[in-house]
């Protein structure tokens, strides 16, 4: 299964910026996913800082509904106002 494109979006909300991932493969699916991150600790406690990255994952054989499944977990986790941008669109030899 190749990957025929892939195109990566840039959330930016008030706690930092997200991404959001579509890729389209030759087998006809499309997979989704959001890289977001979690933080433990306060440093204004002295407390050690620990920074986790985590990619929530979506498939589908449709882009747009894959694109709202992003879009459903985003508005289900990440509460308060946020704008999408489409940061790179990259198609691969067929």
């Amino acid at each position: 299964m190749r990957i025929l494109w892939t195109k990566s979006y840039k959330l930016n909300h008030k706690l930092g910026s997200f991404k959001i991932f579509v890729s389209h493969h030759s087998n006809g699916s499309f997979f989704g996913a959001v890289m977001h991150y979690t933080k433990k600790g306060d440093w204004s406690k002295e407390e050690t800082i620990e920074i986790d990255t985590k990619l929530e994952q979506f498939i589908d054989t449709n882009e747009e509904r894959v694109y709202q499944q992003c879009l459903s977990w985003i508005n289900e986790n990440l509460k308060g106002e946020y704008n999408i941008i489409l940061d790179e669109y990259l198609e691969f030899e067929k």
